[in-house]
Order: structure tokens, then sequence, then C-alpha cells
């Protein structure tokens, strides 16, 4: 775990796994005139080659099977950086996706990107309309009531879309047009094109609301006033530049980052200082591995892994072995705390934010609610070790608080960045295709779990007035009627961002103990039993991706590390640490450990939107730790 560490102080582990993001950043490079960095490229095209399916095509991430739109969109991107059409590896792809339509049947989110490097038609989008900017914030459909990525994302795509903006064609991307279509380019009907999507690419299915949506605001388009138009376009360019500015050109994701470079290379030029600020940051999204160069799918993962090793190092009772990496944590912990808000940040529906903690870095500027309370719970543990690094002083400490608390929803769950603003039915408008629950900052059972642990720690310190305990208190017993709400009738809970029953019911279970729960509670025992039910026969657990996608559980082929820690830390949480299923699941770890006493990486372990997978590889260093910690401490005498 220890090889985590970094320079800065923070833990840091490798946070990708998302194919359909390489395209963006290449396709961006492409567009701005920028050569792309000779290690970046060839780093790109090893790792792409590594990702690519024995059936030619390419995933969305690193464990979906092939989509169109990642087998397109990839295939573009490796012919921008010089592999020809005539590579075997390049006419095995063009074999898998032609048949299934090929651009034409890409999901929005490549057709869009293939439409500003000119190799796909405007007239074959779903309206992309920035006059929604325009509507009165109290209507459920303007941007400012979606979730955070979502509005963030299409607005960069909504001022390109209005702009009509297509790069300069060069030769490649004449090409392009010939070798991406299964018709020729000019025969193409593109209006016909546009809702056009691949089974593959799918998953989330428009709705009839959204259908007829897009018709009539496609009939619409050709009849736009100039003028209003304008003014949506100056208050969409008006949103990215508070979005760039505040978040120091980092941006709160790498598809936001790059879409709006490239509005700043339409409005100022590509040598424009804002490009030129957007283009020295490109490279903090990548990621160096082993095996090639991959996007990140956000800045980085390091609030969240230095909380997590933290926690583990304290379950260990190894506190004192490890002063000198705390006090490296402490002191990034220490500078990563948001203690600012944006300037003027109602004018851009932007929350206050100073207290939280984002997910990898402050300058982003986004904090997120269980984010900010792993690293509380982090700096309360390492508070009485009186480490040389600067302390956050407490009233940073009250303002963490402060802002958990403004964040809970009515329900008494906790969502991430904002309080949900915009009713469920907003779902009927999701346009990503491959992506489900992307409208609206719903509450999630990790966001609750978690703020609930950093609020039961913050409440046990001594001299809290009455008041404030009863503030606390109260958002406690809100967070508990929530989760015993949505918990499912096998006795599960279902998580969002990690896989995901055995993840959920983990983190639920933390919750209702920190707010008081007794091990006897009955939901407790339905859990417990839904935990022990899921326990294969060599002591571990098994749950793949699929389960996310499924919305039920779906075993993977052989027991899973990860999964298996958070299996035994479920089971220590309802008081079944010193069981049997306890000490068979921490006996199938020990047999998976290596000489040097890490584990292999098996399954992607992480999830988003209920689709893609994410690639947390700090996961198998830091929760086998913890889980074997927590089991031991249990029962003393496990051997």
């Amino acid at each position: 775990m220890m090889a985590l560490t970094t320079p800065s102080g923070s833990f840091r582990g490798e946070y990708a796994g998302t194919l359909f993001l390489i395209p963006y950043y290449i396709g961006t490079y492409h567009i701005l005139g920028e050569p792309l960095p000779a290690p970046i490229r060839d780093g790109f095209i090893r790792y792409l080659w590594s990702q690519q399916h024995d059936d030619g095509g390419f995933g969305l991430d690193i464990e979906s099977p092939s989509y169109v739109v990642s087998s397109v969109t990839n295939y573009v991107g490796l012919r921008l950086m010089g592999v020809p059409a005539d590579d075997p590896r390049m006419v095995r792809c063009r074999e898998w996706f032609l048949p299934r339509g090929g651009a034409l049947k890409a999901s929005s989110w490549g057709k869009f990107l293939l439409a500003i490097l000119g190799v796909y038609d405007y007239d074959g989008l779903n309206p992309l309309v920035p006059e929604m900017w325009l509507l009165p914030p109290k209507l459920p459909l303007h941007p400012s009531n979606f979730w955070v990525h979502c509005r963030i994302v299409y607005l960069p795509m909504s001022y390109l879309y209005a702009k009509r903006f297509v790069t300069p064609l060069t030769s490649v991307l004449e090409e392009l047009r010939e070798e991406i279509y299964p018709t020729p380019y000019a025969d193409v009907d593109w209006k016909a094109a546009r809702g056009a999507v691949a089974t593959s690419d799918a998953y989330a299915q428009y709705s009839r609301t959204l259908v007829w949506s897009f018709k009539l605001l496609g009939a619409l388009e050709p009849f736009h006033s100039p003028k209003l138009r304008a003014k949506a376009v100056e208050m969409v360019l008006e949103h990215i530049r508070v979005e760039d500015e505040s978040s120091d050109y980092s941006c709160v994701g790498p598809l936001n980052k790059v879409l709006n470079a490239i509005v700043w290379h339409v409005e100022d030029g590509s040598q424009s200082e804002r490009v030129r600020r957007h283009i020295a940051r490109m490279p903090e999204y990548l990621w160096f591995g082993q095996d090639g160069v991959k996007v990140k799918s956000y800045y980085s993962s390091e609030v969240w892994d230095t909380a997590f090793a933290v926690q583990a190092i304290d379950a260990a009772g190894a506190l004192d072995d490890y002063r000198d990496q705390l006090t490296g944590a402490q002191r990034f912990l220490e500078a990563e705390q948001v203690i600012e808000d944006v300037p003027n940040g109602a004018k851009y529906f932007r929350n206050p934010q100073r207290g939280g903690w984002g997910f990898g870095h402050r300058k982003q500027g986004w904090p997120v609610t269980d984010c900010t309370a792993e690293a509380l719970k982090a700096l309360d543990i390492m508070r009485p070790l009186k480490l040389s690094a600067p302390q956050v002083p407490d009233d940073r400490i009250e303002a963490g608080i402060d802002w958990i608390l403004a964040m809970q929803n009515p329900e008494g769950g906790f969502p991430t960045y904002e309080r949900t603003r915009g009713p469920r039915w907003l779902e009927l408008f999701n346009p990503s295709d491959f992506f489900a629950e992307i409208m609206i900052d719903y509450s999630y059972i990790e966001c609750t779990s978690s703020c609930m642990q950093a609020l039961d720690r913050y409440r046990r310190q001594p001299g809290l007035s009455r008041k404030r305990r009863a503030q606390v208190d109260r958002s406690m017993e809100q967070a508990v009627r929530y989760l015993l709400r949505v918990q499912r009738e096998d006795g599960s809970w279902e998580g969002f961002w990690g896989v995901c029953f055995t993840y959920g019911t983990w983190f639920a279970l933390e919750g209702l103990r920190a707010a008081g729960l007794s091990t006897k509670h009955p939901a407790i025992r339905r859990a417990a039993r839904f935990l022990r039910s899921k326990q294969r026969d060599d002591g571990g657990w098994s749950e793949s991706i699929e389960s996310s996608r499924k919305r039920n559980y779906v075993e993977a082929e052989t027991s899973q590390t990860v999964q298996t820690a958070w299996g035994i830390l479920g089971l220590v949480a309802a008081g079944e640490g010193d069981t049997t299923a306890v000490r068979r699941a921490m006996r199938n770890l020990c047999r998976k450990q290596r000489a040097d006493g890490g584990w292999d990486k098996e399954h992607v372990a992480g999830v988003t939107n209920r689709n893609c997978a994410i690639d947390y590889v700090s996961y198998w260093s830091i929760f086998p730790v913890w889980a074997l910690a927590a089991g031991r401490a249990a029962r003393r005498d496990f051997a």
C-alpha cells in the first residue's frame, strides 16, 4: 500500500478504464493544431491495441463488450495518430463496426465528436440548443437543475452545436469519411441517422418523451431566432469561462475540459491565452501505465485514496509505524480543502463550497459529500498523533461539517456535488445512450453512509454544544430513515459508485452502525444474511460489474479480492466478525496474497452511471489490508 504514496503526501492509484475518452483527447489536439507528443501518441496506440477485442471492436470501458461508439471513435483516433487504414487490426475493427451501421449507429457523444471533426454532418445530430439556458431557472428543464457532470458536458456541446463548428478537413479526415460508413458519405440520409443507435450502444434507450422532444426541436431549429441564439451563446460562454477560471483550467472532468478548450479555440483562436492554459493542463488527465497511456476518468482520486489509506492503516493498528506517510497524508489533506466559494456563485448556479473536499484536488473547485466525509474521518484519526504537518484548524473542520449538513436532501440521503435540484422524471430526457441516471444528483447509499460516519465522529468530540449536537442528531435520524427505506427485500443495498451490492451493503451497514443501530436490528440482520448467502465455497465474494448494469447480483467467474474485502467489512460492521464466514473469507485473502504483500489486480471494482467501469487500482492495495485488520480485531486468535 505504501507504494501508492506520492511526493505531495497523498496516496494515489490509477483511476482510468474508460476507452471512449481517448479519441476525444486525440481529436482535441488535432482540432487545436497541436502535435500530440510522441510519448503520448505511442502510449495511446500501445494501450488501444492492448484493449482491442478478438472481434475487432473496442468497449466503452475495459470490461464492456464492443461498442460501436468506442470502435468507430477509437478507429478515428488511431487514424489521426498515423495508423494506416490497411493495418490488419484496423481492418478487423472496420469489419466489426461497419455491418452494425458504423458512425451512423454510434451513440450521441461519438457522433458529436465526429461532427466537430468534419466526418459527420450536424444534420445527423439531435438538437443541442443553448436556448435552454434562457429558460426561467425554476423550470425543471433548466440545465441548472441537472447533475453537475451532465450540465457541464452539454454546456460546451451546445455552444459548438450553435456555432456549427467544424475543423478544417485534412486528407486523413476526408479518407475517414469513406472508411467509417457502410454507404458512400455523399449518400447518407443524415436526418434519418439522428436517432439511430446500435443495440450495443443503447444501454439507456430514449424515452418517447425525448424522441418527440427531439423531433419538435429539430423541426424548429431552421427557424430559430438569431438574436435569441446569440444571447444564449453569450450566456453559455460566460458559464464556460467561470468553470475554467474557478477550476484553474482543470475543469470538473476530462470531457468538458477538452470541449472547453475547443470552445476557446473557436472563440479566441488556438494561440489565445485560454487555449494555451488548457493545453498546459491537458497532460494532467493522463495516466502513464506499463500497458500504455490512458485518459483518466477524473483529474485524480487522491483525496479519496488518501482518506481510505489512512483508515486502513488505522484499522491495522499501524499508525505509529507509518508516521512519515501519515504526516504526508495530513499535509496533503490540509492543503486540498476548498476554502473559498466561487465569486458571485449564485449567478452561475454554484452552491457555497467552502469547507468541502473534492475527489482529487481543491483547484477543481467541486467538493463532493463522501470525499469531504472520508477526509474528515482521516483527519480525525490523525489528529491525536500530533504529526509535524499542519492540522486543519477547528474553524475549517466546522466549515466541513456545515457543508455536509447543508448538502442533505429532504428525503434524508446525501447526493454528490449538490442537493437534488430537479425531479426524477428528468431522466426521461437522458440523451447519452450509454449512461443511466445522469440527469439529476440523486441521494446515494455511499455518500449517505460516509456523511453519517463523519458526523458520528464529530458529535462524539467533547465540548460540542447542545444545539450543535441536536442539529447533527436530526441529520443522522433522517439519514437512517433514508437507508432503511431503500434497503432491498433481500437485505442488500445497491451501490452506485462501486460493484455493487457488496459495496452498497457494506457502506449502508457502516452508516447504520454509526447512527447507533444495534447489530440485532432487523435491517442489519437481513443485510448480514444477504452477505452470507453470496459467499462462495472458497470463502470469497465474486460480484461482477454486470450487477451494476443489470441491477441484480451477478457473480464473476472466480472470487474477487476487493469484493471479498468488502464482504468481510460488511459482516464485521453487522457484528459478525467472530464467525466462520469471516474466518473463511480472511483465509481466502491470505491465500491470494503475493509474497511481496500485495494482491493481483482482478476485475474492475468501480463503476459510474450504472454502465461504465472505473478502474480504482488502489483498491487492491487498501481494502484487503483493511478487511484483514478488521477481521483480526474481531477475532484475535485468527491464524
